[in-house]
């Protein structure tokens, strides 16, 4: 019973998550791992969503301090000053991938009113996106394809 049953249970993410002495770190890093693993995002929302039936609260700033601490770590300050890429950046390290996005969908739609959330929160990663297209201060491009403009229309001299 208990290869079959319990050890499966305690290493799913509800288990690692609904540990006594489990750290929210632990419990984050439970339910949104750095390698998720393929197909993982029925795990994940199965687990927010019994965390919501028994704590609603625990639920949403357990998928709350994912988001924020990811936030924090991506928008730190630069040697040069406040970091301006750090939006897109912490898009990145938070979708990343195919599975760190289903993964994160699921558990912020197992929370109440999930898919109203994930959709605005979604629109804000596609803006957050978009920031990570900008071009960078000082950044000769402009100047190099005005160079360039002009030698191919300048002539036998050219």
């Amino acid at each position: 019973m208990r290869e079959q049953y319990l050890t499966p249970f305690l290493n799913s993410p509800l288990g690692k998550a609904s540990g006594r002495d489990t750290a929210t770190q632990k419990a984050i890093d439970a339910l949104f791992p750095a390698q998720p693993i393929a197909n993982s995002e029925q795990e994940i929302g199965q687990a927010v969503r019994a965390l919501n039936n028994r704590n609603p609260r625990a639920a949403a700033d357990l998928v709350r301090a994912h988001v924020e601490g990811t936030f924090n770590q991506a928008s730190r300050d630069i040697q040069t000053g406040p970091n301006q890429a750090g939006g897109a950046k912490f898009r990145a390290q938070l979708v990343g991938n195919p599975q760190q996005e289903a993964n994160l969908r699921a558990a912020v739609e197992a929370l109440p009113n999930g898919a109203e959330r994930w959709n605005g929160f979604n629109r804000f990663l596609d803006v957050l996106e978009a920031t990570g297209n900008r071009q960078n201060v000082g950044s000769r491009t402009a100047y190099n394809a005005e160079i360039n403009k002009g030698v191919t229309t300048g002539g036998l001299v050219a």
